[in-house]
């Protein structure tokens, strides 16, 4: 660590607060079977907290969400630290909390530094300098080796300039700094919150073992992301790092774990890791089970045989839509015909599916809608109560919101997202009708979550609600 007389400063408590920031809503306990494999850690963060620990940074590392702070407990917690800089997640819907936040401590620590980073943030370096006007700069990219450096700057007292740096007064020369190019040099994440997660009823370990994506689908941030600030598209950590972080876990006591991966089997090369992956679980016998997330284009019986044979109980996969403008919209490269091979896959491998689907965007009608409540009945097993009223979110930065402006349908900017308006305008009032009929039943599927039986029979009910709303739209 550099030498710096303030380091020793009694007032200092922490050189860097890194924080996830307070959401609407706190986090409650539940027992839904469908949402046990979603990460309740902050992963990205978590990482960034052990690179810098391990390079001598003392660092306070806070999820306000999993904490159940809101934003008044928030800043009293790092007001008692005197932290020199605070890293935040830019999480869009709660940019306005940010500012909120990073304003109240920055009137009583008129000197700190304040950065944010993301995917969000690396899409939007400009705006999100606009919209929370507290911040002093957005990083870009990969946030470990940048943060150490901006870290060695500050503690030596010099002003942070990196290539992928975004000041609100910039300097005139800046350093380069480079995006993680391998995934192995990374220590494992700081486990801090695996626990208060795991009690809250996300039961999983969250496991990274790629970044990036090398598709480019419209409305999504993670192909920009990596394509813009990162040295390839997709890059991979090797399974023998992988699988010693997950057996360290599994000799905890955990046989649960989750790839945080955007896609776990983008092309060959990631398919022959999986194998490999497969065979080493085996070779090793750890029991256990795991999730990921890939395209419908992805799943191969004999892949996928294998991967379940090694624990692979559930799938992701971003359906999206089955509709053909929704697809070509989407820039998705795939047709309805992959979405409907991928399930008959995984039904015969008696694999789980978590689909994504978008049921309503700006062009969506009401058979489009029709059409895909008749394809998650027949496909899925699990689903989550607003499943049916999943609407496109239209991020800056992303291909999706020039589509969308250049059909005239395009709104203002809230909180951090484009509002838009449907092309036809009985999609908009069934969507109104869905959200309505929904809530409804929102309790009744708190109830009957945990239970199987009872959650079939409930979403059979619903989509045939939903069905018979269509019906009245199009009459």
């Amino acid at each position: 660590m550099p030498e710096n007389k303030k380091l020793t400063d009694q007032v200092t408590k922490v050189d860097i607060v890194l924080l996830r920031p307070p959401v609407d809503t706190p986090f409650e306990r539940f027992n839904d079977d469908s949402k046990k494999t979603i990460i309740g850690e902050p992963l990205g963060l978590a990482l960034i907290s052990s690179f810098l620990k391990a390079s001598g940074i003392r660092v306070a590392f806070f999820d306000s969400p999993l904490e159940n702070w809101d934003e008044q407990k928030t800043i009293n917690e790092i007001l008692a630290l005197q932290p020199r800089v605070i890293g935040v997640l830019a999480r869009y819907p709660f940019l306005a909390s940010i500012e909120r936040i990073l304003s109240r401590i920055r009137s009583n620590i008129p000197e700190i530094y304040t950065i944010a980073g993301g995917q969000y943030a690396t899409l939007n370096p400009r705006l999100l300098l606009d919209l929370v006007p507290s911040l002093d700069s957005v990083g870009c990219g990969d946030g470990e080796d940048l943060m150490l450096s901006v870290m060695m700057d500050i503690l030596n007292e010099q002003k942070p300039s990196h290539s992928r740096l975004f000041s609100r007064k910039p300097s005139a020369s800046s350093r380069s700094t480079a995006s993680v190019s391998d995934l192995n040099t990374l220590p494992w994440a700081d486990r801090k919150y695996l626990t208060t997660a795991q009690n809250l009823g996300f039961e999983t370990v969250g496991i990274t073992s790629s970044r990036g994506c090398p598709f480019r689908c419209s409305f999504c941030v993670p192909h920009i992301f990596s394509r813009t600030s990162a040295p390839s598209a997709w890059r991979a950590r090797s399974v023998l790092s992988i699988a010693d972080e997950i057996e360290h876990h599994w000799k905890e006591g955990n046989s649960l774990f989750t790839f945080s991966d955007e896609h776990f089997l983008p092309h060959k090369e990631a398919k022959l890791r999986a194998v490999d992956f497969a065979d080493t679980v085996k070779y090793r016998n750890m029991e256990i089970e795991f999730m990921f997330d890939c395209r419908a284009d992805s799943v191969e019986h004999a892949l996928f045989a294998k991967l379940k044979r090694a624990g692979l109980m559930r799938v992701f996969i971003g359906f999206e839509t089955l509709d053909s403008e929704g697809l070509l919209a989407f820039q998705k490269d795939l047709s309805s015909r992959h979405n409907l091979e991928a399930v008959r896959i995984c039904k015969d491998l008696e694999i789980e599916l978590i689909p994504g689907m978008i049921f309503f965007h700006p062009w969506a009608t009401p058979m489009s809608v029709l059409a895909n409540l008749e394809f998650h009945a027949q496909s899925f097993e699990l689903f989550d109560w607003d499943d049916f009223t999943t609407c496109l979110k239209a991020i800056p930065g992303t291909p999706i919101v020039e589509r969308i402006r250049a059909d005239g349908l395009l709104g203002n900017l809230r909180n951090g997202l484009f509002e838009w308006s449907f092309k036809h305008r009985e999609t908009d009032r069934l969507f109104t009708s869905f959200n309505q009929t929904l809530e409804n039943y929102r309790s009744l599927y708190k109830k009957t979550a945990s239970d199987k039986l009872a959650l079939r029979s409930l979403k059979e009910h619903i989509i045939e609600t939903l069905k018979n709303e269509v019906r009245n739209a199009t009459k």
